[in-house]
This record gives C-alpha cells, structure tokens and sequence, in this order.
C-alpha cells in the first residue's frame, strides 16, 4: 500500500485521487445517478465503510535458516 506523504495540485482542495476499475466506477456511479448523489459522496461512503470493517493484521513468523559448514567455510555443494 502507498500512502501520499504531501497533498499536490488539485489534491490540495481537500480530494485526492484513487484509481479503480471501470466496473467498479460504474457501479458507483449508477448508485449516485439513481439515487441522486454525488460521485464523491457514494465513494466517500462506501470506502469509509470498507475501512471501518477492516483490519491489518500483523504477526511476527520466525524463518529459520539453515547453513552447512565445514570446519571455517561454508558448503555451498561446489567445494572440493
């Protein structure tokens, strides 16, 4: 995920811009027209409601590396 550090251009306003697939602009966007809202509005809602019903998840998984080595030297299969 990336996260915009500074706002630019017409982002200053106050919207910033997501990109989607057309499916899905068209699917919000026929929501606003049936329903009379704007773009923004239905997006706005439908996003704050994703947001609010998901987590990050984060766990800590320990990776174990094995080496083979021979007196000082690792074996990488080519020594002689």
């Amino acid at each position: 995920m990336r996260l915009a550090k500074q706002k630019l251009g017409a982002q200053q306003n106050g919207y910033g811009r997501i990109g989607c697939d057309i499916d899905i602009y068209n699917e919000i966007a026929e929501i606003a027209d049936k329903c009379g809202y704007t773009l923004t509005s239905v997006t706005n809602a439908l996003l704050g409601f994703a947001l609010e019903n998901s987590e990050i998840i984060t766990e800590t998984k320990t990776v174990e590396v094995n080496t083979f080595r021979i007196g000082n030297e690792e074996f990488d299969g080519n020594n002689q």
